[in-house]
């Protein structure tokens, strides 16, 4: 597989309990309302995160393991957990596995010295500095609904916004992602 092969979409089986759990440490973030959306193609990638350097490309050319084949069912969070970590993580990983050396923790606190109780779901960083490069939460399928503005957000989403806005000061991390198994929601604070 390589980096810019696309996934085979998952099926997704109808749950009506799609809702994120309100954190109320997170209750006094603002709301995300400056948003600019991009839809999933190549081009909209480079505007988010810039133009591929040279080590990027040589990554990008190398075939790493191969995602799973045939879709997968997802349902629940444990469901977006495991294709994240098959169809995401694994294949991320490989691709920074040298310079530089990217590592990822699950269900962990902050890196280093930090008053901060709370865990967040996944953390990628870069060693040996532990540079925090994205930290992310896990949710329901369903909970990032495919319309995301201002003017249209519910109170759900609200909810994750702010979630994701204190994760983002508590780790001092500016990139924030969200996945449900079925979008992924990047935020760059």
């Amino acid at each position: 597989m390589f980096l810019e092969q696309d996934i085979i979409a998952p099926l997704l089986v109808q749950n009506t309990a799609a809702h994120t759990s309100v954190k109320p440490w997170a209750q006094a973030f603002n709301d995300l309302t400056n948003l600019t959306l991009h839809p999933s193609t190549k081009y909209a990638f480079d505007i988010v995160f810039g133009p591929m350097l040279l080590d990027d490309t040589t990554r990008i050319a190398q075939a790493v393991a191969q995602a799973p084949l045939t879709a997968e069912f997802v349902k629940n969070e444990a469901d977006a957990v495991r294709l994240f970590h098959t169809q995401i993580s694994l294949i991320i990983m490989q691709y920074f596995s040298s310079m530089p050396v990217v590592k990822q923790l699950d269900q962990s606190g902050p890196l280093g010295n930090s008053s901060f109780g709370g865990f967040v779901d996944t953390q990628f960083f870069q060693v040996p500095t532990q540079e925090l490069l994205a930290i992310g939460e896990h949710k329901t399928p369903g909970v990032i609904g495919s319309e995301w503005s201002p003017a249209r957000q519910t109170a759900e989403m609200q909810d994750l916004g702010r979630e994701l806005r204190a994760y983002a000061y508590h780790y001092k991390c500016p990139q924030v992602f969200c996945y449900d198994g079925v979008r992924m929601l990047i935020v760059r604070l």
